[in-house]
């Protein structure tokens, strides 16, 4: 039995793996980073259930013989996009009956720019998980052991933690109180401001109290977690926006991408994504087999999204009632933000910038940056820490 088993698996293995190359092919040209950011998408198992594959492979015939390109990515597309638009439904059925929608919007209307609202936000009944839109829904799902069985709506709610956190943010941003209705995801990423959580217990490092910032999206799912009633750190959270200037420094410091010496790169030309790699294999890969003479990060080759590496530095803000301070002297991005003043700052500028104290201008050598805009609670808080 084992031996026919075996027998079997030879035969089949090659097959399989040719339907899941013609699989990762069509859901890169279909689908967004987002919605395809698992290496194995979660409906890549039930490819092999569709009439044409199950054929070509329960095939008794022991030669292999490769299936038509056109025909396998039709038959792919026709179930992705099946799948694409049962999910977009359902979450659209999801928001509409939350009443956010105006009152022209019916069921049957076209679902695709109401999923792209920020209050689009959607959290997954078995796993507890937030999801921003379609997209994070669409790469998710949940099956504990059951297969493809799960359908949308059978997993899927209304995020109720996170449109309150979205409330909190739209606030803070003084955006107008019928914004948060209109806003989009994207409106939310091209801000790209960062926040704090007030309500979160402080660090306390050096004698100094911090609190980690945090994007609008790590907002929602930090809102999700704080309001459960099992987490350990449950509390109501409320955010305040970080100060234009913080966040410019934050930004400048972040990074955006895995380092180069990371192994998460890969070939946006093959069908097998040519991953991982390191960036610099990845380049190479252009230039020998695709004979791609100056590739084109994120054209000819990308981070592959599967491996989930962090896309930036989180940073601890320092919080003091009197703000820290800059040097002005520094280029932005490689300046520091001292808490001591009258000893860290001044020593910065005498050692780099050879500015004795006694002759600092404020304005102009330093400057005070603070954390908030209001930053009364920061007071408070502190004391109470």
């Amino acid at each position: 039995m084992d031996r026919i088993r075996e027998e079997r698996k030879q035969i089949t293995s090659p097959r399989m793996t040719e339907i899941r190359s013609h699989f990762l092919h069509t859901t890169k040209i279909l689908l967004t980073h987002r919605a395809r950011r698992e290496y194995i998408h979660p409906y890549g198992e039930a490819v092999y259930k569709i009439k044409f594959f199950s054929e070509y492979i329960d095939n008794p015939d022991n030669s292999f013989v490769p299936l038509d390109f056109n025909a396998a990515q039709q038959e792919i597309r026709r179930f992705l996009e099946g799948k694409l638009t049962a999910k977009k439904h359902s979450l659209f059925i999801i928001l509409l009956e939350k009443g956010f929608l105006p009152q022209e919007v019916k069921r049957y209307s076209e679902p695709d720019q109401y999923l792209e609202l920020a209050i689009a936000v959607f959290q997954c009944l078995l796993c507890c998980q937030a999801f921003v839109g379609w997209e994070d829904a669409f790469a998710h799902v949940h099956t504990e052991g059951k297969g493809d069985k799960w359908s949308v709506h059978e997993s899927f709610d209304f995020c109720e933690s996170g449109y309150q956190a979205l409330q909190i943010m739209v606030d803070g941003l003084r955006l107008g109180p019928d914004s948060l209705l209109n806003l989009t995801h994207s409106d939310l990423d091209i801000l790209n401001r960062r926040f704090v959580c007030k309500t979160c217990r402080l660090m306390k490092k050096g004698g100094t109290y911090s609190l980690p910032s945090l994007t609008w999206r790590e907002c929602l799912y930090h809102a999700l977690e704080a309001n459960d009633p099992l987490s350990k750190t449950q509390h109501t959270p409320v955010f305040d926006v970080l100060t234009e200037a913080l966040t410019t420094h934050l930004l400048a410091c972040e990074e955006p991408f895995p380092p180069p010496s990371a192994r998460v790169w890969g070939c946006l030309h093959c069908v097998l994504d040519g991953g991982p790699l390191k960036k610099a294999r990845a380049i190479q890969h252009n230039h020998e087999v695709h004979h791609i003479a100056n590739p084109i990060e994120n054209t000819d080759f990308s981070f592959i999204h599967t491996y989930q590496f962090p896309k930036r530095k989180q940073f601890l803000i320092k919080l003091t009632a009197n703000g820290t301070s800059r040097c002005l002297r520094c280029a932005p991005g490689t300046y520091k933000l001292w808490v001591n003043k009258n000893h860290d700052l001044y020593r910065h500028l005498w050692d780099k910038h050879h500015i004795k104290s006694i002759d600092l201008i404020e304005g102009i050598d330093w400057e005070i940056v603070k954390a908030v805009e209001n930053d009364s609670w920061i007071l408070e808080a502190t004391k109470e820490g």
